[in-house]
């Protein structure tokens, strides 16, 4: 079955996400935009990176959504010797990487895809913690980038994406207290808070929310 994120609509279920996220954009908007430079830091208004033709759609994420620079070069985080121009930039190791795709327009609480100016506003300028993304969603190894060649081991960070699907990562970011509120009364109170995730929990599709099952 599709995603959440793909199949949505609480009134016509099932409902594809292209036709009611993001003023019915195809999902090549995120999933296989074309090349682009990396925004600053401190801009107002995220716009979206432009989407491939719709005859690309199954292509969909590849490296080259995120390494290709519009001219042509490989972006990373290291100016290495390779068969291809290489691009190197420092911000590739920070979370501008992700703002193009997880953020929409303008800061606005409760709105949904704005996981990247939630981490800049609410968290980063708040001084709650110098975490990017990557530091949380793409743990640190030690490799080499390139395997069939005679090249040193170096710091690189794992592709694994983990998120809210990870029961890991989720106890690292919430806590769970239950209070029994009238002594004797099998009444309760159950307060999940946010200690150590850098956005919202949930963030992302507005569609994403935490429950209490019993």
């Amino acid at each position: 079955m599709a995603t959440a994120h793909a199949v949505a609509g609480a009134d016509s279920f099932p409902q594809h996400a292209r036709e009611i996220e993001a003023d019915g954009k195809s999902c090549n908007v995120c999933h296989f935009p074309e090349a682009f430079n990396l925004p600053d830091l401190t801009v107002s208004e995220i716009y979206m990176p432009q989407p491939r033709n719709r005859e690309s759609e199954a292509a969909g994420l590849t490296c080259a959504s995120c390494h290709l620079t519009p001219e042509g070069r490989i972006r990373g985080p290291y100016n290495l010797r390779a068969p291809h121009e290489n691009s190197p930039e420092a911000s590739i190791r920070t979370s501008v990487m992700c703002a193009y795709c997880h953020s929409l327009g303008k800061r606005v609480p409760g709105m949904q895809t704005q996981t990247f100016l939630e981490w800049r506003d609410d968290f980063w300028k708040q001084g709650l913690g110098s975490q990017n993304c990557q530091d949380c969603h793409m743990p640190r190894t030690n490799r080499k980038l390139a395997e069939d060649y005679d090249v040193p081991d170096r710091v690189v960070a794992r592709h694994l994406w983990t998120g809210g699907r990870s029961l890991q990562r989720l106890q690292c970011a919430l806590n769970l207290v239950a209070v029994q509120t009238v002594k004797g009364i099998p009444k309760f109170e159950f307060h999940v808070i946010n200690l150590g995730a850098g956005h919202s929990v949930p963030t992302g599709s507005s569609r994403r929310a935490v429950y209490l099952l019993r």
